[in-house]
């Protein structure tokens, strides 16, 4: 009797030609600057609405996001009157992530000029909760990362755009200023649940970085080891099944 080599053949073709699924990180923005907004100053902003978007032309491939960094390296915060600087103001955020398209084609340089003012206008079908939690406290590093539910984004499909609400922000005077600058790749939308009222920063926002670091997937070569298992596996179970069951 012959095994089904098939499988195993076929098994060991799949598995080779998995291709590399961790993405290199994507930086997006330049420090000219820096902003408070919104994970530097909650308690003085209040409980509002941030958005930023990022130009599907900074992604050179698809990728699934794990992780969400901002920077403060210049740590230039200002000390008077704050009881933290360098520090996360402590409040509840829920961030998610989402695909946003424009309703018609416009120039490269122009792609965040159709973003709405109410900021649940520009949250895409594909909307996807990343991280729901408490945050605050110090920042030891110059780098602030946010890991979470890994969403897949193609850069084929639109731009993408991070929805940020903030609730339950807590007395504390703290003001980090992030690092933050003018880039054609971004653009922030600010909303105030208050008064009702949204403003648009155009290529503007905090430089952020995109990572698939915490999403890893077995190499290749350890796939077809695993694959040739499974097969062989398949042919000893095929045997003693026709071994217990003899023709009659």
């Amino acid at each position: 009797m012959k095994c089904p080599l098939e499988l195993v053949f076929c098994s060991l073709i799949i598995a080779l030609s998995a291709g590399r699924a961790i993405a290199d990180p994507v930086t997006i923005g330049v420090r000219n600057g820096g902003n408070c907004l919104p994970f530097g100053c909650a308690a003085l902003w209040g409980d509002d609405v941030y958005q930023q978007a990022y130009s599907a032309t900074a992604f050179p491939e698809a990728m699934w996001i794990t992780s969400i960094s901002f920077f403060d390296t210049e740590r230039d915060t200002p000390t008077q009157g704050f009881i933290e600087p360098n520090a996360i103001s402590p409040a509840h955020y829920r961030i998610s992530l989402s695909t946003y398209t424009t309703s018609h084609p416009v120039p490269a340089g122009d792609w965040y000029f159709e973003l709405s003012t109410n900021p649940w206008d520009n949250v895409g079908p594909d909307s996807q909760l990343f991280f729901d939690g408490f945050l605050g406290g110090p920042i030891d590093d110059t780098q602030f990362a946010l890991f979470g539910s890994p969403f897949y984004y193609n850069p084929d499909n639109g731009n993408l755009l991070l929805h940020i609400e903030i609730g339950g922000s807590v007395p504390v005077q703290t003001c980090t200023y992030f690092d933050a600058g003018d880039h054609w790749q971004t653009a922030r939308i600010t909303y105030r649940t208050a008064g009702g009222i949204g403003e648009r920063s155009l290529g503007y926002g905090l430089v952020t970085r995109f990572g698939s670091e915490s999403w890893p997937v077995p190499e290749p070569s350890t796939l077809a080891l695993l694959s040739l298992g499974i097969g062989i596996v398949c042919c000893k179970l095929k045997l003693i099944h026709r071994g217990n069951h003899p023709p009659e």
